[in-house]
């Protein structure tokens, strides 16, 4: 890694260098062609960061509200951990997947599909295009961190 790279400010030249000190001590070392730089946003890991927070990455949304109606214990399964892992996004998450997660309570054999299962499933569904905008905003941190 360089040790000149060409900042606009003084803010963007110290996080560099932190950056530069901490790999070489780490021996982590960056592929130019494998790196992004000056992005508005990124998608990272299912998640979409941007300046105003992070959000849900939209494929994964649309995934969940085409998900097709489970007939099987294991499809419940894939589905809630699915769901679950943006769980944070979801006002309640835990009381309306909660008639889903009572289907699994004991180890049962068969999945017994009710309304009250059916109107659970539809509304966390739902609950994916009705989500909060974003889960966290992004602060940037004081310069004095740094030191």
């Amino acid at each position: 890694m360089s040790s000149r790279i060409l900042t606009t400010s003084w803010c963007t030249r110290l996080l560099w260098k932190n950056m530069s000190v901490t790999s070489g001590r780490y021996h982590l070392y960056v592929k130019p062609e494998e790196c992004e730089f000056h992005q508005t946003t990124i998608t990272f890991l299912g998640y979409v960061i941007s300046q105003q927070g992070v959000e849900m990455d939209h494929t994964k949304v649309h995934a969940v509200t085409e998900w097709p109606n489970t007939t099987t214990i294991k499809e419940l399964q894939w589905f809630l951990g699915f769901t679950n892992f943006y769980r944070h996004f979801i006002q309640n998450y835990s009381s309306v997947a909660g008639p889903l997660t009572s289907l699994l309570r004991g180890k049962p054999r068969r999945l017994s599909w009710s309304d009250q299962a059916q109107a659970a499933f539809s509304n966390l569904k739902d609950s994916f295009t009705h989500h909060l905008p974003y889960c966290a905003t992004l602060t940037w941190i004081s310069p004095s961190w740094w030191k």
